[in-house]
């Protein structure tokens, strides 16, 4: 499989996933502040959308940095609110029944995908390289 349709796919895996934990942040009631707000709209949501259109484009290398870089802020952000900040974000203090549980699994998954979206695109990054350097050569 391509670098395109394999950043495209981990992008549309993780939407899938952040669809959920939107719908168990609702239901449950956890709001966040309007900094919060505009660092999920932006860094996390449009952010990789942009990276997969790009990924299509000229610019592929842009994309693949573009979305490293809003994975690692992603992995970040939820990584500390999810797991180290006290507060209702913290999926620790939540039960496993209901949506609570649904946040619980969806906050595990955000995590396991954004660190693993980070390494492929260090690996993407590195292979188009040495893929450039070999056509040069």
């Amino acid at each position: 499989m391509n670098m395109k349709t394999t950043g495209t796919l981990i992008v549309l895996l993780r939407l899938a996933i952040l669809f959920a934990h939107g719908a168990a942040h609702t239901h449950l009631h956890i709001d966040t502040n309007a900094w919060q707000t505009a660092f999920i709209a932006s860094v996390i949501f449009a952010g990789p959308i942009l990276a997969s259109i790009l990924l299509w484009t000229r610019m592929q290398r842009l994309g693949l940095v573009l979305l490293g870089l809003t994975m690692a802020g992603s992995f970040v952000f939820g990584l500390y609110f999810h797991f180290i900040a006290a507060g209702p974000d913290n999926a620790a203090g939540l039960s496993n029944a209901g949506w609570g549980g649904m946040f619980r699994a969806t906050s595990v998954l955000l995590a396991i995908t954004e660190a693993f979206a980070c390494f492929w695109c260090a690996w993407a990054l590195k292979r188009r390289e040495s893929q450039s350097e070999l056509q040069k050569a």
